[in-house]
């Protein structure tokens, strides 16, 4: 089932992508790590206190100014921003999940199922949109893969040994690597709006980031 979660999770990262602009679409799943903090409040007893609600408060905050809602400058459509929240959901409940997970199951084994499930679901999707395989499709397929599990393996190391609402913060880094490659690529600027939003986003899960720290 959490390798369920991880499925659902990368196809609707391909739906989103096809929608939004890189950058919107890494200020909208974003809004994870508050999902995460409140989830682990509730269900694995993570200290949240008055702070830390007061930061998640200004993080959803910060989504509604970067997608702009009521503009016309929106780099994306209602079906991209649906998908990153999805994306949103099936992340922060993997994640929590993945905390309590840690505790009794390697993080190797974890990355391996979830490699199973995705190479299965993948193999079914190659029967509906079969491609020759290429030495160009090849090397692709085979970096994603590696790259993908290196990250997923080290995803487990980290809820292994810190909490989850701490791990998810790391995330954020991701906006800056983001919005240099839309831009080198597509040549998407951000907007004014994007902009604003994601440096709330930012400056509230940093805070998150700290609080977490400390208690720990």
């Amino acid at each position: 089932m959490r390798s369920g979660l991880d499925l659902a999770n990368n196809l609707c990262v391909v739906i989103a992508l096809r929608h939004v602009s890189l950058t919107l679409f890494y200020i909208l799943v974003f809004l994870a790590p508050m999902c995460i903090t409140i989830l682990a409040a509730v269900f694995l007893n993570e200290k949240i206190g008055w702070r830390k609600a007061a930061a998640v408060i200004a993080g959803f905050a910060g989504v509604v100014i970067a997608v702009n809602p009521l503009g016309t400058s929106r780099q994306g459509d209602w079906i991209g921003v649906a998908a990153c929240m999805v994306c949103v959901s099936c992340f922060s409940v993997n994640m929590v999940w993945s905390r309590v997970l840690t505790r009794t199951e390697s993080p190797e084994s974890l990355a391996f199922l979830s490699g199973i499930v995705m190479a299965v679901a993948g193999l079914m999707g190659m029967a509906l949109h079969a491609e020759s395989l290429n030495g160009q499709l090849f090397a692709g397929l085979f970096a994603m893969g590696a790259f993908c599990a290196a990250g997923s393996i080290c995803f487990f190391l980290a809820l292994k040994h810190t909490s989850a609402s701490n791990v998810s913060q790391y995330h954020y880094t991701q906006l800056i690597t983001g919005a240099l490659v839309s831009y080198v690529v597509w040549r998407e600027l951000p907007t004014m709006w994007m902009l604003l939003g994601g440096a709330i986003i930012v400056a509230s899960g940093l805070y998150i980031a700290v609080l977490a720290s400390r208690s720990g």
